[in-house]
């Protein structure tokens, strides 16, 4: 993860934080939602887009990856799937918890191809 994705997912964490705090340590996905405000829910929901934009380094599908400007384009069912994907990491990351990742140059892809616009 480069430094400038791994500040997106920091940013995001930190503006969620309010929230985090108030999750049990052992909650699980059965663990209800504390209460929460519109804002606090959409901090939540930029903490699981930042994860996803970090994390994805690459895919096999006919369009560039997403960005935090585009990832609330993908269709809903390929979201779900990257965040189920990602949210390990997310909860990690959101508890304050070393997520620094050991680089596997087998494992990263490059950021020589350009991005085709829309």
């Amino acid at each position: 993860m480069t430094e400038r994705h791994r500040r997106i997912v920091k940013t995001a964490a930190v503006a969620a934080q309010s929230v985090l705090e108030r999750l049990p340590k052992d909650a699980t996905e059965d663990t209800p939602m504390p209460e929460m405000s519109t804002g606090e829910a959409a901090h939540l929901m930029e903490l699981q887009d930042a994860t996803i934009v970090a994390l994805l380094a690459g895919w096999s599908l006919d369009r560039p990856l997403p960005t935090m400007d585009t990832i609330q384009d993908l269709p809903g069912e390929l979201y779900d799937a990257l965040a189920e994907a990602t949210k390990e990491l997310g909860a990690t990351v959101a508890t304050g918890s070393d997520f620094s990742v050991d680089p596997d140059p087998k494992a990263t892809t490059p950021d020589s191809e350009p991005s085709e616009s829309s």
